[in-house]
């Protein structure tokens, strides 16, 4: 019993562990300017199908994605 919800566990594990989202292009180390209303700055975003789709910082967004492509702006 200990080894099926072990083996169990193992399993789920390995497939919640890379439930990253796609992304064309992924931009980071940057310095993005945002155009709302406090024209906030940002580090990284994210493009899918010709739109960006999320703004944030580095980490966080290369955490997040999985991008065909990644530039860094350095």
């Amino acid at each position: 019993m200990k080894v099926l919800l072990g083996a169990s566990l193992l399993f789920i594990l390995s497939f919640s562990a890379n439930t990253k989202q796609r992304a064309d292009l992924l931009v980071y180390d940057a310095t993005v300017y945002t155009v709302d209303s406090k024209f906030a700055t940002a580090e990284a975003f994210v493009v899918t199908n010709g739109k960006i789709v999320d703004v944030g910082n580095s980490r966080d967004l290369l955490e997040k994605y999985d991008a065909k492509e990644k530039l860094n702006a350095e």
